[in-house]
Parts: C-alpha cells; sequence; structure tokens
C-alpha cells in the first residue's frame, strides 16, 4: 500500500505537465504565477492539487493518483504473485494509473508513458524467466506484437496511436500467464472502450458473440447516459477523418459510414434531455468517485432505438423504459 501511495505521488509531475490537450504545449511552470514545475508541484507535499507558490488549483485530482495506485498495488500484492512478474505489474499498474488519469481528462495517451511502459514491462518478464519463473516470455513478445498490430489495424476505425502503442504492454503482460488471458483481456478492453454494452445473455456469461463483436446495428448493443462524452469524442474523430479524406468521394463514404452511429448519438442526447439528465451527462467526470454513482448509468437504451429517435412519438414511448 505504501509502496502504492509513494508510486501515486511520483507521477504528479508528469500529470501537470502532459493533462494538456494533445498538440499544446506542455506545462513546465504554473500558469498563474510562473513558477517551475518542480516548484510548482512538490512531490513530498500534501496532494491538494495546488500550485505550491500561489496556491492556484492546477488539478481536481486531490489524492487521486496515490489512491488509485495504491488500490491497485494492493491487489497486485494480495493475488500472491512476486518476484520479477510482480514487479511488471506493479510497474504497469503504475504507468496505467496515470496514463488513465491523463486519458479520461485530455483523450491522449502520451508517449512518456507509453513507451516506458512497454520497455519496462519487456525487461522485467525478460529477468522473470531469467530467474525461471512460471510463464513464457516469447508467448508474451508474440502477444505483445499481436495485440499491437491488431490495433494498428483498427486505427483506420477510429483508433488512436496512444491505443496502438499501449497494446503491445498488456499483450506482453497477458501473453506471460496464457493465450486465454490475452483473450479474455483483449476482450474485456473492447467491453469498457466501446461506449456501450451488451445484453445479450449468452455474450454476457461469457460465450462468443454471435456478431463477431459487430455491434453496429444490433438490438443488443445498449448506450448509456454515461456514454455520452465517449461518442462525441469519436464524433469529433471521425469527422477529422472525412475532413482528411483524399477526395470528395471518399468523404461522402465516410461520412454515410458514419451516420448511423451519429444518428444514435443524437438520439441519446434527445432521450437524455427528455429525462432532465443531459446536463449530468455532459458533466461526467470519472475522476470524482461519486460521479460513478449518478442516474445516468442505470438510463440506457438500445443503439437501434436511439438511431431512430427522431421520430418523437417514437421517444415518447421509449424514453419511460429506460434500463
Amino acid at each position: 500500500m505504501t509502496a502504492g501511495l509513494l508510486a501515486g505521488t511520483a507521477t504528479r509531475p508528469l500529470l501537470f505537465a502532459w493533462t494538456v490537450p494533445a498538440g499544446a504545449p506542455l506545462r513546465h511552470s504554473c500558469p498563474a504565477c510562473d513558477t517551475p514545475a518542480r516548484a510548482a508541484v512538490r512531490l513530498l507535499a500534501p496532494p491538494r492539487g495546488r500550485c505550491a507558490a500561489c496556491r492556484t488549483p492546477w488539478s481536481a485530482d486531490h489524492g487521486l493518483p496515490e489512491a488509485m495506485t495504491a488500490l491497485v498495488f494492493a491487489l497486485i500484492a494480495a493475488s500472491g504473485l512476486t518476484g520479477w512478474i510482480a514487479a511488471a505489474h506493479y510497474w504497469t499498474a503504475a504507468c496505467g494509473m496515470a496514463l488513465i488519469l491523463i486519458d479520461a481528462k485530455v483523450n491522449r495517451l502520451p508517449n512518456v508513458l507509453t513507451i516506458p511502459a512497454f520497455a519496462g514491462v519487456i525487461v522485467l518478464l525478460v529477468g522473470a524467466a531469467a530467474n525461471g519463473e512460471h510463464g513464457s516470455v516469447l508467448r508474451s513478445l508474440a502477444a505483445a506484437a499481436t495485440l499491437g498490430a491488431t490495433f494498428f489495424l483498427m486505427t483506420f476505425g477510429g483508433i488512436g496511436l496512444g491505443d496502438v502503442k499501449l497494446a503491445p504492454t498488456l499483450g506482453a503482460l497477458l501473453g506471460w500467464h496464457s493465450w486465454a488471458g490475452v483473450f479474455l483481456g483483449t476482450f474485456a478492453m473492447f467491453a469498457l472502450a466501446v461506449g456501450g454494452f451488451c445484453t445479450f445473455q449468452p455474450v454476457v456469461d461469457g460465450g462468443e458473440c454471435p456478431r463477431k463483436l459487430d455491434c453496429e446495428g444490433c438490438d443488443r448493443f445498449v448506450m448509456s447516459g454515461a456514454d455520452l462524452l465517449y461518442w462525441h469524442r469519436k464524433r469529433e474523430q471521425w469527422g477529422s477523418m472525412a475532413e482528411r479524406a483524399p477526395d470528395d468521394k471518399t468523404a461522402d463514404y465516410l461520412h454515410s459510414l458514419f451516420e448511423p452511429t451519429g444518428q444514435a448519438i443524437d438520439g441519446l442526447e434527445k432521450a437524455l434531455a427528455a429525462l432532465g439528465l443531459l446536463d449530468e451527462a455532459l458533466a461526467l467526470d470519472l475522476r470524482r468517485p461519486q460521479d460513478y454513482f449518478g442516474r445516468i448509468w442505470s438510463t440506457a437504451f438500445r443503439a437501434t432505438d436511439l438511431a431512430a429517435a427522431a421520430d418523437d412519438g417514437l421517444l415518447d414511448e421509449w424514453t419511460g423504459e429506460e434500463a
């Protein structure tokens, strides 16, 4: 637990510098008083999220990096892992918690964390293999390459390069244990990242998806109020892709490809507005523990119904049947 608190504290300077939108200059000093970062963010000071010199807030994460990292470290310790493989899990957890906090706020996974995360986990896994610990470093490398290549191919569908750079780290760590761990971990990542959830009971019970995880147009795919900001970011990415298209024909094709999902996003906004939950959904901040218990998490609709929500009569009919 203490190690987790210290690891979380050590990420504060990175969070201060890198929690800025992609393309914006890094924060090397306090924006209010211009105090250098090393003096503005004191590692041994209480985690108040304020500049140590002028007390101007720079983060709402009061102690959250420390708390999250300590919790994950405690779970790893409780699992019974020891030696080099335990160190690999601790390293990935420390980097991962910082990445989660940055991604939740500015939707980016900076190289300053993804690349050291991969390098560190590979070194530690090689150490585990050299020490004769149970597992396979060759399987780790194969899983890292497979997951990295898979995520790279998915950049054509809107996944960011930060996800591509993080995938090999997770693949290597899961691959050390088994291929089943890789598959289950990858499925869990998609389940968390797809911006909704599946209500088809065989899949919920762990069975194979008959649509091969193609959620587009599936009447069992559900979107909740907590997914709205995710889909706003995805729509911005899709618009950017269409703008960069080499010709008008390709741009029109991309717009037509994304149109059904865009209609579902508009329908979700209408449904939340009808229930008086739109402002809460737009203000969702997953860095605050209380935001995980709001009504928007239990207010969900079938994506196919949302796409048809332009029909106000239909909207009136099923806003009273929230999940």
